[in-house]
């Protein structure tokens, strides 16, 4: 059949650079072993872990209800993460300034030199946890990442599954699954098996049936209300149908049947072909100018309708790649938000999250030393929409912002000699700084940056200031009747003068402190 070619150009995944990391670090003996000295003390782990949690998240933090957990469960609408195992919250039990993320990826100099000319591997890390003093400090990390994405709302994790159970680094995957099975039971994970990664290593469906039923012997592992194990291949179509059918027939002939959910790099023109035995349908994202991405979402939706009852939306907050030198224009909040009403609109039952913690490609929601808690926050709110069908009610005023470290102009490199950074898809750039608010009644909303104010009245509910970015530190503010109600100086400033270059953007809010260099 003949596909449309999507409207813009979205940056294909590309996990190979990230896998040798996490393989050389196996290797190096940064991981734990496979075995513990001994079983956890579960009750011990859950305690650090949500002692932890509770202090960096108070119930002050969301200026919005927060539905209970069970009415969020109750929901037919299911919300994944896309969790990353390459990026952990820590490899080596090392407190912040001492670890791989700093003394490594986020250096220009760092890994040897790979990514001197892009400036440094990743441009932000996950918020520092520990050190802890046990030798299950990796137990308490992640059960740290179940807790925190837990109190999104989301229902669980979509694993990225790089490995099969003939690698070393499966004891990782065992590990997130038992820890999840032990302190979150009501947050699961699904396995999204990588055929990107997998093709690597020629895998064959026996292998990979083997591990999935592995898997499936856990509590932790996600089932529909049938008792179907949801599997979730990212890239399919690196291996033939056949090879799938072949999976899904073999598990259940060891009685455990699986319900296929396939996320396409090529939707469209694959989505046929798997359909006869799939669950249902989706798709990785990529970032691009907000119409043509509707219109590319439109044609993958009007394609998957008579092929599925099901299909997932896949919503991602930003996308920038310094590995690659390339980068997508988000737009601020604004792709994050219209990504989220566009499955809130268009009927969808599953969101995957795209992603909990790929830093390689600046997708992360987790909070973060550069985002910290905006993205966070917003899925939060967004997930209660998506489950119950009306936005949570706003409780108190809150400033949430965003912008860039620095001014962009793609294919003009900050230092002479780096490679210039390119810009992906038709959406161009913005320099822009953005006020998003959350407003109990109508305010006039006010950014200033190096002497020149912005401002918009606008009405109560959430509402965007968008500013023009120049050299200097943002102050935001909400004003009501000529008086400054809240007010919020940027934690970070845009440099005139930049040492790389750089094009996440950062933020920030009112309701939480900032945790960039420290423990929350």
């Amino acid at each position: 059949m003949h596909t449309p070619a999507p409207p813009h150009f979205p940056i294909v995944p590309n996990r190979r650079s990230v896998l040798a990391s996490i393989l050389s670090l196996a290797a190096a003996g940064r991981f734990a072993s496979a075995q513990d000295a001994q079983k956890p003390d579960w009750r011990e782990v859950l305690h650090t872990a949500e002692t932890y949690v509770a202090h960096e998240s108070p119930s002050e933090s969301w200026p919005f209800e927060r539905p209970d957990r069970e009415a969020l469960l109750k929901s037919p609408r299911k919300v994944f993460f896309h969790y990353f195992p390459p990026f952990p919250l820590s490899f080596r039990n090392l407190g912040r300034g001492n670890d791989h993320y700093d003394d490594q990826y986020l250096r220009r100099e760092g890994e040897s030199g790979k990514f001197a000319k892009v400036g440094g591997y990743i441009r932000e890390r996950p918020l520092a946890a520990g050190p802890w003093q046990t030798p299950h400090w990796q137990q308490i990390n992640f059960a740290i990442e179940l807790l925190r994405a837990r109190s999104t709302g989301a229902d669980g994790f979509m694993m990225d599954i790089l490995r099969l159970n003939s690698d070393p680094s499966w004891a990782q995957t065992l590990k997130l699954f038992d820890t999840a099975a032990a302190v979150t039971p009501d947050f699961h994970i699904a396995p999204e098996l990588d055929a990107a990664a997998m093709k690597l290593k020629s895998a064959q469906p026996a292998e990979t049936i083997q591990s999935l039923l592995e898997l499936a012997r856990s509590p932790a592992a996600y089932r529909l209300q049938d008792g179907r194990l949801l599997v979730s291949p990212f890239s399919p179509e690196n291996f033939p149908p056949a090879f799938w059918k072949t999976v899904v027939d073999g598990m259940a002939s060891n009685n455990h049947p699986i319900a296929l959910l396939p996320v396409f790099l090529s939707p469209i023109r694959s989505a046929p072909a798997f359909a006869p035995f799939s669950y249902g349908l989706s798709y990785w994202e990529s970032n691009g100018a907000v119409a043509a991405q509707k219109a590319y979402d439109d044609s993958i939706r009007r394609a998957f309708t008579p092929l599925s009852p099901v299909f997932m939306v896949p919503v991602t907050p930003q996308d920038s790649r310094p590995k690659t030198a390339a980068f997508s224009e988000s737009n601020n909040t604004l792709s994050f938000r219209q990504h989220w009403m566009y499955a809130i609109e268009n009927g969808a039952q599953l969101v995957q999250a795209v992603t909990w913690n790929d830093y390689s490609e600046a997708t992360e929601i987790a909070p973060s030393s550069g985002t910290q808690f905006v993205f966070f926050d917003l899925a939060t709110y967004f997930i209660a929409w998506f489950k119950l069908g009306h936005p949570p009610k706003i409780i108190r005023d809150a400033i949430y912002y965003l912008h860039r470290r620095q001014l962009v102009t793609p294919g003009v490199p900050h230092i002479p000699g780096d490679t210039p950074l390119h810009l992906s898809g038709l959406a161009p750039i913005q320099n822009q700084i953005e006020l998003l608010a959350m407003l109990t009644k109508p305010a006039t909303l006010q950014i200033e940056i190096a002497g020149r104010r912005f401002e918009s009245s606008v009405n109560t509910g959430m509402a965007s200031l968008l500013a023009p970015a120049s050299p200097g530190r943002p102050v935001f503010r909400i004003v009501r009747n000529g008086r400054v109600e809240l007010e919020k100086q940027s934690d970070w400033e845009i440099a005139g003068h930049p040492d790389r270059d750089d094009v996440l953007y950062v933020g920030g809010s009112t309701t939480r402190k900032f945790c960039a260099n420290a423990q929350c």
